[in-house]
């Protein structure tokens, strides 16, 4: 008999507690038996992350496309924003080859991958933000085109975020897949995503568009 969703978790997240106060060696080590743990159970939700991502891409792609050559007239269907990491369950979300446990839009660990909680920490402030980046601003994109005096040059700004945010994950979790192979992962892996900087949109200076890019950098 398969285990309700509520018990399951319980039993997870008094495992991880048991071993709160460990050196960051340790949390890893349970970070990851949690996740091998969870995989013997199939009562929670499991995501292909690159496929979500490749979706979005080319949803989106196929809009603008559209769109573009229906002369920019209404009633066309918007795409659904959508986002990738905001799970209030426990959710493995792969990408490549690696299974990454998410649960109240945080990752809680990478399976067969010994992090550190620094590393784990520093995942997570580029992956989260730059999902919440690219809800947001299929959000605000939408917005803009329903409005009757649409501002095109904002909604390619916000566009180009759109698709810079998504692919940036992409790239992130490419290198985790790739230096997850190392015989220290978690150093190469912290150095590795700690070297990616968010876009800096200073170029922008109409005050619509300046706005909504302060906006998106208050985004946490």
């Amino acid at each position: 008999m398969k285990l309700s969703n509520q018990v399951y978790l319980i039993v997870v997240l008094l495992i991880m507690a048991t071993f709160g106060c460990s050196s960051n060696k340790n949390i890893a080590g349970i970070t990851n038996s949690s996740i091998a743990y969870a995989e013997t159970f199939d009562s929670f939700e499991k995501v292909n992350g690159d496929k979500l991502i490749k979706e979005l891409l080319l949803q989106r792609f196929e809009f603008n496309k559209n769109i573009i050559k229906a002369g920019f007239t209404d009633g066309m269907a918007l795409p659904k924003p959508k986002s990738i990491m905001n799970r209030s369950d426990l959710t493995s979300i792969t990408f490549g080859k690696l299974v990454y446990l998410v649960k109240d839009s945080r990752i809680l660990g990478v399976r067969g991958v010994p992090l550190t909680s620094t590393a784990l920490n520093a995942i997570n402030s580029r992956i989260t933000k730059l999902d919440k980046v690219q809800q947001y601003c299929a959000e605000k994109t939408n917005t803009e085109y329903i409005k009757p005096n649409r501002d095109i040059q904002y909604i390619k700004t916000l566009d180009r975020q759109y698709f810079s945010s998504l692919k940036t994950i992409l790239l992130i979790t490419s290198n985790i897949s790739s230096l997850s192979k190392k015989p220290n992962p978690s150093v190469s892996i912290e150095m590795s995503v700690a070297s990616i900087k968010l876009g800096d949109e200073t170029e922008f200076h109409q005050d619509q568009i300046g706005k909504s890019i302060a906006e998106i950098h208050q985004i946490n």
